[in-house]
């Protein structure tokens, strides 16, 4: 018996058993971790400074979520997406109704995640509350412009810009609202990231709007393989759309975009190909990264599931002695 050799087995052994144990105790921290991101419900009441509850009222938690209280003047807030709202913490809230008017405050969460705010009667006092995002992703959207366009407002009030949380405030005057609680408002992008976007609001309650991104085109030629400079992200839309003829070597003939089942004869070129089971010559794309090569043909529309640069390639090993080349047209939404 090797006694060396079996105490050596046992030591691993040991070893091995820690090491499961060790990624066992983080895997439920982990879960703990992740159950208590889950579990993050902000629980108030609002109350007037009488001490009566306010029922009816608008509670919304900047770069979070929003609700209105009930007939107990108790609200819940799904906070889980919420970086800053944690106890210790301080939050900025608004809170508003047409009775009560506009009020924006500052409060430190606590271990319960529950508040009791208190606010008075300022009903002259009125406030637009909005969130710009991105119509895919969700992404909460930075120096949105927001101008009001209905009459007399437009002329009366201030663009702002949307802060890191994709909100805006506009602070109003009841006597210039009169009884009008739906305006039209433009919304749009100094850097042309997204397009311009009318709605008509009710500001009597927070809103979200959702911005489309602006159309990116590009044109090129593929005949082999091409690294662009089109720079993708996940989620981004993209349209290919690809033309014209190439010219496979002197015994098969011309391809188009979806490129040849055989050759003359009905010949097997599959032997000649980048990827065996498609079609000879058909034009490929790609995300850099990602060694994978997607069959583009004609038409081709998908949504990218990572960053990087678009890249395309003909089907085809042999291409020295190929002419011609597919037009392709690239747009990004």
């Amino acid at each position: 018996m090797n006694v060396g050799g079996f105490l050596m087995e046992k030591s691993v052994a040991k070893r091995n058993k820690r090491i499961m144990y060790f990624k066992l105790f983080w895997i439920c921290i982990a879960a703990l971790y992740v159950a208590e991101a889950e579990a993050r419900v902000l629980r108030g009441t609002v109350k007037s400074a009488y001490g009566s509850v306010v029922p009816d009222i608008w509670v919304s938690v900047l770069g979070s979520g929003k609700a209105k209280t009930d007939a107990t003047g108790e609200f819940e807030i799904d906070i889980s997406s919420c970086i800053n709202c944690l106890p210790g913490k301080t939050i900025t809230l608004m809170v508003f109704n047409e009775e009560f008017g506009f009020h924006k405050l500052s409060e430190t969460l606590n271990e319960d995640y529950s508040l009791l705010l208190e606010i008075t009667r300022q009903p002259g006092k009125m406030g637009i509350v909005g969130t710009l995002k991105d119509s895919k992703s969700q992404k909460l959207l930075e120096g949105i412009s927001v101008k009001i366009l209905s009459a007399p407002y437009a002329d009366k009030i201030p663009v702002v810009k949307t802060d890191q949380y994709g909100t805006f405030i506009i602070y109003l005057k009841k006597d210039l609202l009169g009884a009008n609680q739906y305006l039209e408002m433009i919304f749009s992008d100094a850097e042309g990231r997204y397009m311009d976007k009318k709605e008509t609001k009710n500001i009597l309650a927070p809103f979200d709007v959702y911005m489309d991104k602006t159309s990116e085109v590009h044109n090129l030629q593929v005949n082999s393989l091409t690294k662009t400079d089109i720079h993708v992200n996940p989620g981004d839309v993209i349209f290919i759309k690809a033309t014209g003829s190439i010219k496979v070597g002197p015994w098969v003939g011309h391809s188009g975009p979806n490129g040849r089942m055989s050759g003359v004869g009905g010949a097997d070129l599959s032997f000649y190909n980048i990827i065996e089971d498609m079609n000879h010559a058909a034009l490929m794309c790609r995300i850099s990264g990602d060694n994978t090569w997607r069959f583009a043909g004609e038409e081709l529309e998908f949504y990218a599931q990572s960053s990087g640069f678009l890249e395309f390639e003909v089907n085809d090993r042999d291409q020295a002695n190929n002419s011609g080349a597919y037009q392709v047209k690239i747009i990004l939404k």
